[in-house]
């Protein structure tokens, strides 16, 4: 009878205990994530071209490519301060707009332009999710 307790026990006790191996890979798997969602900043964007961006960053939530005109949607109003009335009046200027997930309750969107066949940041903005512009 007192074998049959302590194999009991010793089999309670050896289930209870976790195996590095997993804790650890567990632990590396957490840090590599907040890792990622760290290097997301906006000023990392401003200064990335889209292509450095898109392997930095990792695959965008969202994807877009638009004309700027003269009616753009307040969300991206902002490209107003970077290209003027005469610059798009004149020319066509496309931009690529990206969205990353930058934390979980955070966005980053960046839009480009090409310049010299880069597509280059034109400007960022960070905003909640759920946010409805």
């Amino acid at each position: 009878m007192f074998n049959a307790f302590i194999k009991i026990f010793s089999l309670i006790i050896l289930g209870c205990t976790t195996h590095p191996d997993i804790n650890t890979e567990h632990k590396n798997n957490k840090e590599l994530e907040s890792m990622d969602k760290d290097s997301i900043t906006i000023h990392k964007a401003k200064k990335y071209n889209l292509e450095k961006a898109e392997i930095a960053f990792s695959r965008p939530i969202l994807e877009a490519e638009f004309i700027v005109d003269d009616a753009l949607p307040e969300f991206r109003i902002q490209i107003y301060n970077y290209i003027k009335p005469q610059e798009y009046n004149t020319q066509k200027i496309v931009i690529r707009e990206r969205t990353w997930l930058k934390d979980s309750i955070t966005n980053l969107t960046v839009w480009y332009r090409l310049e010299k066949k880069k597509w280059i940041p034109v400007d960022a903005l960070e905003w909640p999710k759920g946010a409805e512009f």
